[in-house]
């Protein structure tokens, strides 16, 4: 009886070590934590730099310009999250090789807001696509940049950015999406500057402003 009552002592005493190590762990843990989200930035700043370089292999009998892309292209970008909204801004400057152009653009510019669970809400300047599936757009009307797409760009850069507003509603049943752009924004065509394309009007490879504009 007695070797008995001693193994019990010996275990609640035990478990007792235990369960004050798993709470100096836990605490520990926490410490940890707090430290770590302290020092994550409020506005994380990130970026890129990337070239393209694109050459054609086959002499073009309609192109005389031989590079298809040229490209020195930079990045900014940063995205805030709070528990009411969170904003994204991404801007690029980038030089054109093959026409000695410099431009610059806003990629996404907009601040997202959620009023209930099921809607959210994205204001200003963005990327829009819907009813897309392995790049097959059957009713995607929102602008594309097809020469970026045929030059060997990064697959972002197929979807240009437009000014809008965009509700997206999640139920049961049914997602709906709405899209409001102020302005038309048409894709950006290929124009035979860098590529040429074949033209079913007079049914041979050109290089021009396309026939028709949308």
């Amino acid at each position: 009886m007695k070797t008995l009552a001693l193994a019990i002592i010996g275990s609640l005493a035990l478990s007792s070590h235990v369960f004050a190590n798993n709470e100096e762990w836990e605490d520990w843990g926490d410490d940890w934590e707090e430290s770590a989200e302290s020092t994550q930035p409020v506005l994380p700043i990130t970026g890129f730099i990337e070239s393209t370089t694109g050459y054609r292999i086959k002499d073009s009998n309609v192109i005389a310009e031989e590079w298809v892309s040229q490209d020195l292209r930079g990045r900014i970008q940063t995205y805030y999250q709070h528990s009411a909204f969170n904003a994204s801004y991404k801007g690029e400057l980038y030089y054109d090789g093959v026409l000695n152009e410099w431009h610059g653009i806003n990629r996404e510019a907009y601040i997202g807001l959620s009023p209930v669970r099921s809607i959210d809400i994205r204001i200003g300047r963005q990327p829009l696509t819907w009813g897309t599936g392995d790049l097959v757009f059957l009713n995607d009307f929102f602008p594309k940049d097809w020469v970026a797409f045929f030059s060997g760009y990064d697959q972002q850069y197929l979807k240009a950015p437009s000014d809008a507003i965009k509700v997206s509603s999640y139920f049961d049943g049914v997602n709906l999406d709405l899209v409001w752009t102020p302005k038309f924004d048409a894709d950006n065509y290929i124009t035979g500057e860098k590529l040429a394309y074949y033209s079913p009007f007079s049914s041979s490879i050109v290089a021009a402003a396309p026939a028709l504009e949308a």
